[in-house]
């Protein structure tokens, strides 16, 4: 019988994707149940005279264990569909994370305060100041905590556990931080050293023909991404490389629909509204191509889209509903998002013409 204690999973999209994850694992039959609240869940899988049990319980830090139970015969598949759900909703290995963004300024830090307070349903259980700083600790929905030190100096340090709230702050650092406090932190965090001029003569060879397009805001988004190649050590997390490549991509996309006066920010109509599945992938919907007619503009803009849902959505929440998180662990798998985001911002670029 498997025992899996104090998991950093994404508890939410688990229990969503139960039953579609079941059917892969187990067979197209299978029917899945989950019975409990709070704390205790208990998932039953289905599947002909079988029935596989998983205890699930959610701890008050927000991490996960989970156990097969029921009948010990099936305890060997069980088991192994544990493991499997363990490693697809697994927001990260590491226990706990810590790193400094120097001179927030006042207005900036204060957002960051409500961003948590009223958007992401964070709850203060500890503030408490000195003389040097100002300790803040926020409680997220599902029980993590994330730990804010707001030094006199502007300096600012957060910790916490790898899970919601912590991927929640990658988001909102990657959006209204500047370029260079993105790579200071990322210097301070890795202990690397990053050339900011060579980070520049990157940026504009590979968006060679879109870069005046990107300039100003967008460019800020993005820049940060380039600093990945100045890191020569292993790291547990890529999260603050990724995270502003994949932000900038949402924002080429809201600027080419801002040259056909389509307004993507409002509460009603977020990017996804405009677009719609085929296949695995997306293309404009109906109402949106009979405003932008241009078919190698709508081509684009489905590619862009579709790399965006692939790819962002599935490491944090982006536009409402259920929390997808996840952490960029390795390498590879950093490179390889900024590499084909890099790419296609560029080619379809020169595609569209614009």
């Amino acid at each position: 019988m498997l025992s899996l204690k104090n998991l950093n999973l994404d508890r939410n999209k688990m229990e969503v994707d139960l039953e579609n994850n079941a059917k892969s694992f187990f067979g197209d039959t299978a029917s899945v149940s989950i019975k409990g609240n709070g704390n205790n869940k208990n998932f039953e899988i289905s599947i002909n005279t079988n029935v596989y049990k998983i205890c699930a319980y959610y701890t008050k830090d927000g991490t996960t264990s989970l156990c097969s139970s029921g009948n010990p015969a099936t305890h060997d598949m069980t088991d192994s569909f544990i493991q499997k759900i363990s490693q697809d909703y697994c927001i990260s290995d590491k226990k706990c994370i810590s790193f400094s963004i120097p001179n927030i300024d006042d207005s900036t830090f204060q957002f960051l305060l409500d961003y948590f307070e009223t958007d992401i349903k964070a709850s203060v259980i500890t503030k408490r100041s000195d003389a040097f700083y100002t300790l803040i600790q926020f409680k997220g929905t599902t029980g993590d905590l994330l730990t804010i030190k707001r030094y006199s100096n502007g300096n600012t340090q957060f910790q916490g556990k790898p899970l919601v709230l912590y991927t929640h702050l990658c988001e909102f650092l990657s959006g209204l931080c500047s370029a260079k406090e993105i790579i200071d932190a990322q210097q301070e965090i890795y202990d690397v050293t990053i050339n900011e001029s060579e980070i520049e003569r990157e940026y504009n060879s590979r968006f060679n023909k879109s870069k005046d397009f990107l300039e100003g805001e967008l460019k800020s988004i993005i820049l940060p991404a380039f600093s990945l190649k100045n890191v020569t050590i292993d790291l547990s997390d890529y999260s603050l490389f990724v995270f502003p490549i994949l932000k900038g991509l949402e924002g080429y996309i809201r600027a080419i629909f801002k040259k056909f006066n389509i307004t993507t920010d409002s509460k009603d109509k977020n990017i996804g509204s405009f677009f719609a599945p085929n296949m695995k992938k997306f293309e404009l919907n109906v109402d949106t191509r009979s405003i932008i007619k241009d078919i190698s503009i709508q081509e684009a803009l489905g590619a862009l889209y579709t790399l965006y849902n692939e790819e962002r959505n599935s490491i944090f929440h982006v536009d409402g509903g259920i929390i997808n998180t996840r952490i960029v662990e390795t390498r590879d798998e950093a490179d390889s998002i900024l590499e084909k985001t890099i790419n296609l911002i560029e080619s379809t670029y020169i595609d569209m013409k614009l």
